[in-house]
Formats: structure tokens, C-alpha cells, sequence
């Protein structure tokens, strides 16, 4: 379903648009924002978004990352063997990157990348080879923009100590009488303590680098060419934010190696699907521009990131679903158990994992 010509009228006179707009239509499956493919008669094609300023509190602020992030792309281009194509924002015709009105909201344009097509499972060895070589360029790309220069428009996203914290908060609380009914799962996480408080000094110690990361590696944030199947553009980059390198890498194994996605019962880690992944994400000169101590940092990654989503998951079944959205009672409770159940293969695979990661950086 897409939007009315007296919905979408007001809102595209904002931009310096060629030709009449023929359509509007609904566009991809992404949960945060809404997102229209607009065709104009001239044949130019546009991703046109609503913003959704209660998950992102801050849009300016997160907007001024994309335009900082995308300038520096933009000096990197050509300079690479690289193919991919950069996000290309559209300025409203006052030249800001955001438009924002009282009744329609915030609004923003894109230009749409042709010939692109985005998956949501990785099926093959090689789309895990192609989306992380795609998401290793992308970082590579960014390591000389001072992290410091962004904003932090999410605090403590990926920080383990103060997710453990929440989950210990919310079974304190139990609001919704439901810590009894979970209590093998509750315990499953709070086991893991040594491991967390291990993890967060790490985060705070100033050990690793700061640096621009993605924060939400999916595989279905890369876009991908229909014709040669190789990676064609990293999209979706309202988390671009300062971060550590194992948390890319590590979401990236943590949704490109599952046979099933979040929301299935099958787990198993595809160790096959890692190696590939390791292969691809180290094929450009990201490993020679690391530092040993985040080398070291990658193999907890993957540990990192699916223990954190299912304490998350956990958390938000046991407070009353306030935070994911559920199409089921138990939906996130099974989010959780898919995420907990995956920390156990992973932890099953460690040797598996740290001899790829040691073989690709050699």
C-alpha cells in the first residue's frame, strides 16, 4: 500500500524533484521507518522515508552521522578496487537533509539504487563471502573519520554490562509475573556473568580503538547487484555511530551463520557459512589496519552480540513486550530462547571460530 497523491504531494514539493510523480508505493520490510518507492515520469527513481523519531529521539543528530559518514565515502570513491556504490541523500530545496512538519512528520529522500536487490537469509557460502567483503569495505573506508566526530545517537547499545543490568532490573521487578515461567532461560544468562563482566571491562577499558561502525550488520542491509550477485551498497546507516569492530563483526555472525533467522526454532551455527563470512570481511586491507589487541577482540564478537540480543529479548518478554514489537504472546520469548540457544552453539564452535578468524588473518 503506498501513499495518496494529497499524502504525498506536500511532502515531495519539499525536494527539487524533475517531472510529475507517478507513484508512491510501499517499499521493502524494514520495522523502524515507513519507506515508499517513487517513480517520477522522468524515470528517476526515489526511496522516499518517514523518519521515526520515537525510536531515533534525535534526528538531526542522527542525520548529521549519515551526512558526515557519507561526505567521507564520497572523498574515498575511486580511490579503491572496490565497486560499491555509496547512499546518495537528496537535499530538500532549502539544502537540509531532513524535512519536518508538525502534521506530516520528518521526511527524508534517497536516490534508489538500480539494479539492487536485498536478502533476508544468507543461503550460500558465497552471499556470506560477498555481504562481508561489502560491510569489511564499508569499515575499511571509514577508519580514518575520527569516531569521536560522530555522535552517540543510541547510549550503551552494545554494551553487555548494562544489558545484563536491564535483565537483572526487570526480573527484580517482574511487573508482568513472568520471571517464574522463564527461570531456566533467566539463569541461562545470568550464568554468563563472568563472561559479561570480562566483556565490559573490555568495552570500558580503553583497550580497543573507537571507531565509525554500522551496529546493525544484517544481511539485508547490503544491496546487491542482480545481474553479478556481488555486493552493491551498505544501506540502513541510522546506527552509524562510534563502536568497537567486534560488534559489526560479530552481528554479522550472528545473522549471516544461523540455518534459521530470530524468529525460527532452527539453530545450528554454520561454521561453513563463518569461515566464508572470515574470508570475505578480511579480503580488502582491513587486516592490516587493525590492531592486534582488536584481532583478538573478534572472536568474542559473535558470542557478544547473540548473548546481548537474547538478553534484550529476555528483558522485554519478562517487562510486557514494551520494547519489540510481538505478533504472538511469546513472541519475544521465543526471540530469546532462539538467541540464548544460539550463544550455546557458538560456545559449542569456539574452537571452530577462532581457527577461521586466525586462518583469514594470517
Amino acid at each position: 500500500m503506498g501513499l495518496e497523491e494529497q499524502q504525498f504531494k506536500p511532502i515531495l514539493k519539499q525536494f527539487p524533484l524533475e517531472g510529475l510523480t507517478l507513484s508512491c508505493d510501499s517499499f521493502g520490510s524494514g520495522h523502524i521507518h515507513d519507506t515508499y518507492l517513487v517513480t517520477q515520469s522522468t524515470g528517476q527513481r526515489y526511496i522516499l522515508q518517514r523518519f521515526n523519531h520515537l525510536v531515533f529521539t534525535e534526528p538531526q543528530k542522527v542525520m548529521e552521522n549519515l551526512q558526515m559518514v557519507l561526505n567521507h565515502l564520497q572523498m574515498k570513491a575511486g580511490n579503491g578496487d572496490s565497486d560499491l556504490q555509496n547512499l546518495s541523500l537528496v537535499q530538500t530545496s532549502s539544502g537540509d537533509p531532513l524535512w519536518h512538519d508538525s502534521q506530516w512528520g520528518y521526511w527524508r529522500l534517497f536516490d534508489y539504487v538500480e539494479n539492487s536487490f536485498a536478502i533476508d537469509k544468507v543461503e550460500a557460502p558465497e552471499q556470506a563471502c560477498e555481504g562481508a567483503l561489502a560491510f569489511g569495505h564499508f569499515l575499511a573506508q571509514l577508519l580514518d573519520l575520527p569516531a569521536t566526530n560522530l555522535h552517540i545517537t543510541i547510549k550503551d547499545f552494545h554494551h553487555v554490562g548494562w544489558r545484563f543490568e536491564q535483565l537483572r532490573e526487570a526480573v527484580n521487578h517482574d511487573a508482568q509475573n513472568r520471571a517464574a515461567s522463564v527461570k531456566m532461560w533467566i539463569d541461562f544468562a545470568l550464568e554468563r556473568l563472568e563472561q559479561v563482566s570480562y566483556l565490559s571491562t573490555l568495552i570500558d577499558g580503553n583497550q580497543l580503538p573507537l571507531r565509525v561502525t554500522h551496529n546493525d550488520t544484517k544481511i539485508n542491509n547490503i544491496l546487491f547487484h542482480k545481474k553479478t550477485q556481488k555486493g552493491l551498497c551498505v544501506v540502513d546507516l541510522d546506527t552509524v555511530m562510534p563502536g568497537l569492530l567486534m560488534y559489526d563483526f560479530g552481528d554479522m555472525a550472528r545473522t549471516f551463520c544461523p540455518e534459521g533467522g530470530e524468529e525460527d526454532h532452527t539453530i545450528n551455527f554454520r561454521i561453513e557459512i563463518f569461515d566464508q563470512m572470515c574470508q570475505g570481511f578480511f579480503l580488502n586491507d582491513l587486516k592490516d589496519m587493525i590492531t592486534p589487541q582488536e584481532k583478538d577482540s573478534l572472536r568474542w564478537g559473535p558470542w557478544l552480540m547473540s548473548y546481548l540480543m537474547g538478553v534484550r529479548f529476555l528483558a522485554d518478554y519478562i517487562n510486557g513486550d514494551l520494547y519489540y514489537k510481538i505478533s504472538y504472546p511469546v513472541h519475544n520469548l521465543d526471540r530469546a530462547k532462539n538467541q540464548l540457544l544460539l550463544v550455546q552453539e557458538i560456545e559449542e564452535h569456539s574452537d571452530q571460530i577462532e581457527s577461521c578468524i586466525q586462518k583469514r588473518l594470517l
